[in-house]
């Protein structure tokens, strides 16, 4: 099989600069780019020595660890051992995950690895694998997020009581009459709370959003027990938005920040009154 040089530079350059960059997004390391291009440029001469020492074993393996602890090194300053460790096995797991997506790929394909075109096609799996790999887990890390920020609640509109889940989102910064507001989609809104329109005295509350400027209906909420580690914090005088759109999966209501207190003795920063 003919393996031309060039490609095998120009390759293993794209696919380190990939993998390092998509390792820091993942670790929110900071890193220059100039040291970043550098590192992957390194990374595709050792990817050339590989082969020519890949007859002793234990050389090879030394070498390629050696060589991925350096390409992480160069790019980004570490604040201590622990965080260039991480970002160090994280690397190394794109890298293994990466190698066995682009075996994948050409066996399943049917695809030589010494035809030109292929031989150039050979980043783009490797792009939309770290795409994917990248998705996955901020997905896993969000979800744990959602769970370890979600709690029970009891909300009580109109004298009607519904048992949900609530979320605090410190992205939620909306005060009304220097209130805070907690939100609701207007589909839960409608199916738990909602007989009749004419039961409740709408208000409309303008928010700034990325999108711009958004309208939306509240109404009082009677009453807003919060369940926080055993301890039960009860508010009636909180504002419930009713959002056009979904609020997100796994709870039914974006709660306020300040309303987080672990203990019912713990003073409020805000003026809604708090009855325990």
């Amino acid at each position: 099989m003919v393996v031309y040089i060039e490609y095998v530079l120009i390759n293993n350059f794209f696919i380190d600069y990939m993998i390092l960059n998509a390792t820091f997004i993942l670790t929110g390391a900071r890193y220059k780019k100039g040291s970043l291009i550098l590192a992957s440029i390194l990374g595709a001469v050792f990817a050339l020595i590989f082969p020519l020492v890949d007859g002793v074993k234990v050389i090879s393996f030394l070498i390629k660890i050696a060589s991925g602890l350096l390409v992480v090194l160069i790019p980004a300053k570490y604040r201590n051992f622990r965080e260039y460790f991480i970002n160090s096995a994280v690397f190394f797991c794109y890298t293994f995950l990466i190698g066995g997506v682009i075996i994948g790929v050409f066996n399943i394909f049917n695809l030589d690895y010494s035809i030109e075109p292929f031989s150039a096609l050979i980043c783009l799996p490797v792009y939309f694998a770290l795409k994917f790999f990248g998705s996955v887990v901020n997905h896993i890390y969000r979800r744990k997020d959602i769970a370890a920020n979600t709690v029970d609640i009891s909300l009580t509109v109109n004298k009607k009581q519904v048992l949900c889940k609530g979320f605090f989102d410190t992205g939620n910064g909306v005060y009304h009459n220097n209130l805070p507001v907690i939100v609701c989609s207007k589909r839960f809104f409608f199916a738990n709370f909602v007989e009749s329109l004419t039961d409740f005295r709408f208000e409309k509350i303008s928010v700034q959003t990325v999108n711009g400027k958004s309208d939306n209906l509240s109404v009082k909420v009677d009453e807003l027990k919060i369940y926080i580690k055993d301890k039960q914090n009860t508010f009636n005088n909180v504002t419930l938005m009713i959002s056009k759109y979904s609020v997100g999966d796994g709870y039914d209501v974006i709660l306020h920040p300040a309303l987080y207190k672990e203990s019912g003795d713990e003073k409020v920063d805000f003026k809604a009154k708090k009855v325990s």
